[in-house]
C-alpha cells in the first residue's frame, strides 16, 4: 500500500533514526519528499524518495522520563 504524505506529517525513514516533518516536495508527483529534523539543536535538511519513508507513528506505550 503506497503512503500519501502532506506538508507537516512527522515520518521517519523505514530503516529508522529520527523523526522527520515533511517540509516540501521536489516535484509535482511528490515522489520526492524535503523532510527536516534536529539533533542536538542543529537543523538537518534533506530529501527522500518517499519510497524509504513511512508515518511516525507515536507509541504511548514506550514513555521515556
Amino acid at each position: 500500500m503506497e503512503e500519501n504524505f502532506n506538508v507537516g506529517d512527522v515520518v521517519c525513514l523505514k530503516s529508522g533514526g529520527s523523526k522527520m516533518t515533511v517540509e516540501s516536495f521536489t516535484d509535482n508527483e511528490k515522489k520526492s519528499l524535503v523532510c527536516v529534523w534536529f539533533v542536538a539543536n542543529k537543523c538537518f535538511r534533506e530529501s527522500f524518495p518517499k519510497e524509504v519513508l513511512k508515518h511516525f507513528t507515536f507509541d504511548p506505550a514506550v514513555i521515556v522520563v
